[in-house]
Parts: structure tokens; C-alpha cells; sequence
């Protein structure tokens, strides 16, 4: 008997690049729809100004085009001036509700392409997820969360130092999972009625142990209570929810993701995408891996991507010559 591919590999792929002058790159990517989609980071682009460029920090698809966008944080908390910083964060709830978050401690909402209200929250954001706006998710530096209900925002302890890099939960928002590393420990947090407990804490991350989970974690994520997928740099593994780190490799190959895996996004257990560095893209279809070699690049960086539908958006940036970056989105459809 012969088993058949559950999903197809075949995507058709475009890609785009943003910046004219000095380093543009994009640290995350939001699907609404395929006519709608953010993407947030900073691009620099040259014009007449004392400075010699804009910087804009969102780019938004319309269905026909991208647009550059300005969202504006407070240069200090409390103050009125406010300028278009890094962006490290986007989530999308839809088209309607759209939070980006800047490198640094406030969240912007958008209502369309408008900007509605800025915040001041208690944490350093690096990532964010959420069900809603009632129910948002923020995770940062030195293992710190932040969740935002209908009264406001609140942290959540941890107990670790560890900085965070991403945070999932499931789709009911009943279990949310917060992963993190640094250079000598790896942590995963698994938090339930609002309270975060660590479920599994690895201080020899790069060990690598045959059915547990292996390296520092760089991504997560989940369509149900039953199972949990992790990625590292070595391997992506399928664990159940009640994991102190085990974990099923269902990488087969020997080329640990080639070139090292950083987001891990899926519809479902048969469509689930990895990507990272040397602009690395690959799909499991729940049988079979699909490596898009035409995408491999040592100049190039992938640092977020999601997908929706038919739809798969990475973003990044790609070294365009010895003096700066180009701001990088890569756009597959099915």
C-alpha cells in the first residue's frame, strides 16, 4: 500500500524587496487574507530630507501593491513627542484590529491602515499572539509576558531570565505556550488559567538526545490540546501537551533544517512551514518534506513568516551588497 502526500508541496512564489539606503529588514509578518497582510520591521527610503531618508516601519498589502507605513511610538512614555521606531511585532485579528508592537515597550492598534491608540505596556516586546484583542499575549527580555484582558495590561511571572522568542496558544486560547534561549539554556513555558509554569528547562541545550527536545527552541506552535510542535536549530518535534521535553523528531534529514530554523507556523498537522536563516523555506505535509532550494541563500535572513489558507508569507532581510540590507517578504501560494 502506498501512502499519498496528505497536502501538495506546489507553491508558486514571489518575492519583494524594500530600501534604498543604509539596513531595511522586517521582523514579522501577519496574514489577514491574501489581499491583506502586514509586515513590520524598518525600511529606510532616500529623499531630500536633512537626513538623506524616511524611515517607515510597516508595509501593508492591498491585493495590487505594498505600502509603506509610519506607525508612531512615543520617544518616551508619557511625553508627546513620537517618531516611526522599529517595529518587532505584528498580529492581526482582522482587518479592523491590527496590533504592532515596536522594538522596545509599547503596542500600537490599528483600525485598517489608521492608527487608533499607542500603549505603554509593562514588559520589552519581542513577539506577540492572542485570540483577540481581550485576550493579547506579549512576550520580551529576561523572560518577561504581559497579557492584555478588557481592563488592561498585566505581567505575568515567569520565573525565568530567559529572553523570549515566540508564543503560541490554542486556537480556544485555554493553553499558551511561551518559548525562549539563550547561549546556555533553552526554557518552555506552558501557561493555563494565567498562570505560567516551566514545563521543561534544558541548561546543555546543544546536547543532542534522541527523542527529547534538542538545541535552543526558536519557534512554537499548535492547532489543538493534544500536541505541541517545536523547532530548534537541529530538529522540529511533535510533543504532547503534558511534555517535561519529549519530543518526536519528524526531521528526517541530517542537515539540521538546512541552514537552522527560526519560525515554525502551520494551518494544520498535514501544512506546516519552517524558516530561518540562509533563507531557508521548507513544507511538511504531514508524510513528506519539501525543501524550496531556490530559496537558499547565506546572504539572506528570515526571521518570521506565517501562513493562511493557501497562503505562506516569510519576511526578512537580504544583504545587497557589502554596504547595507534589503528589507525581504517572500509570498507562496498554492
Amino acid at each position: 500500500m502506498t501512502t499519498l502526500d496528505t497536502t501538495s508541496h506546489n507553491f508558486t512564489f514571489e518575492t519583494f524587496t524594500f530600501g534604498d539606503i543604509s539596513n531595511s529588514y522586517l521582523f514579522d509578518v501577519a496574514i489577514i487574507n491574501e489581499n491583506d497582510i502586514w509586515a513590520v520591521g524598518e525600511i529606510r527610503i532616500a529623499d531630500t530630507s536633512a537626513t538623506g531618508y524616511t524611515k517607515y516601519n510597516a508595509v501593508h498589502w492591498d491585493g495590487n501593491e505594498w505600502t509603506l507605513h509610519r506607525i508612531m511610538f512615543y520617544t518616551i512614555c508619557g511625553q508627546q513627542h513620537r517618531s516611526a521606531y522599529p517595529a518587532i511585532s505584528v498580529v492581526a485579528f482582522s482587518e479592523n484590529d491590527v496590533w504592532i508592537a515596536m522594538y522596545g515597550n509599547q503596542v500600537a492598534r490599528l483600525n485598517d491602515t489608521t492608527q487608533i491608540g499607542t500603549y505603554c505596556i509593562p514588559i520589552s516586546v519581542r513577539k506577540m499572539w492572542g485570540t483577540d484583542s481581550q485576550n493579547l499575549y506579549a512576550v520580551g527580555v529576561n523572560g518577561q509576558i504581559a497579557h492584555r484582558n478588557n481592563i488592561g495590561w498585566h505581567v505575568i511571572e515567569s520565573r525565568t531570565d530567559v529572553d523570549f522568542l515566540d508564543v503560541w496558544g490554542t486556537p480556544d486560547g485555554n493553553i499558551v505556550w511561551v518559548s525562549g534561549r539563550d547561549l546556555n539554556k533553552t526554557v518552555l513555558i506552558k501557561i493555563e488559567d494565567q498562570d505560567a509554569n516551566i514545563v521543561f528547562e534544558e541548561h546543555y541545550p546543544w546536547q543532542i538526545q534522541k527523542g527529547k527536545i534538542s538545541g535552543g527552541i526558536s519557534s512554537i506552535w499548535t492547532d489543538n490540546e493534544n500536541y505541541l510542535y517545536a523547532t530548534t536549530p537541529i530538529n522540529v518535534y511533535r510533543c504532547l501537551s503534558n511534555t517535561n521535553g519529549e519530543g518526536k523528531e519528524i526531521y528526517p534529514y541530517e542537515d539540521y533544517l538546512y541552514g537552522g530554523t527560526i519560525r515554525i507556523r502551520g494551518t494544520g498537522v498535514n501544512n506546516i512551514f519552517t524558516s530561518g536563516s540562509n533563507s531557508s523555506i521548507l513544507h511538511y505535509n504531514g508524510y513528506s518534506w519539501k525543501r524550496y532550494e531556490q530559496f537558499y541563500d547565506v546572504n539572506t535572513y528570515l526571521y518570521s513568516s506565517d501562513t493562511k489558507g493557501n497562503l505562506f508569507v516569510a519576511v526578512g532581510d537580504k544583504l545587497e551588497n557589502i554596504l547595507y540590507y534589503k528589507a525581504i517578504i517572500i509570498v507562496g501560494k498554492k
